[in-house]
């Protein structure tokens, strides 16, 4: 009842369409439905982003930027940080830590500002990405040529980007990759 949200044509691109966010009141937010793929939940996710364009005239820059889950506050500005420039997209990105291990949840998203009005597009989550380092604590990797050199000798497992093993060794502290 503080705001609306009306998808309309993208201020700078009138043939696409962005959501208009207009808000009477503060913590009044984008709310969204969100159902992930399946066997995906929300803790495979650790960021959100997205582009914003804040409207010239508006109240909306020194305000804080709020995102909740299921009304858990996942993020919220620490004081009233400039949130873009006025009349340009600006992508913002944000960690989502502490969230619950949901597949469907409610998202909201925004400035909390009285006097808003700005637009969202391109809202993504991007996936957690695993680096293959398990265990590795205090050891240190490099590699001199083609030969990965461990600290501590360990068990190294070497993976081609289609996921199929191409070296598995067992304590050792260097491996030869130049085949």
């Amino acid at each position: 009842e503080d705001g609306s949200a009306i998808v309309k044509a993208n201020p700078t691109k009138p043939s696409e369409k962005s959501a208009h966010i207009v808000t009477t009141n503060y913590d009044a937010l984008l709310k969204m439905n969100v159902t992930l793929p399946p066997g995906k939940t929300l803790v495979d996710y650790e960021k959100i982003s997205f582009d914003i364009y804040l409207v010239s005239g508006a109240d909306n820059n020194y305000k804080k930027m709020q995102i909740y889950v299921d009304r858990t506050k996942v993020y919220e500005d620490d004081g009233y940080p400039s949130q873009a420039s006025d009349i340009t997209w600006t992508t913002k990105e944000y960690a989502l830590n502490n969230v619950a291990s949901n597949n469907s949840f409610v998202l909201d998203l925004g400035i909390s500002t009285n006097k808003g009005d700005y637009y969202l597009d391109n809202i993504k989550l991007i996936e957690k990405i695993s680096t293959g380092f398990d265990n590795i604590f205090d050891a240190k990797i490099y590699f001199n040529s083609n030969t990965l050199h461990l600290s501590n000798a360990g068990n190294v497992q070497v993976f081609d980007l289609n996921g199929r093993l191409i070296v598995s060794r067992e304590n050792v502290s260097t491996v030869d990759l130049s085949y």
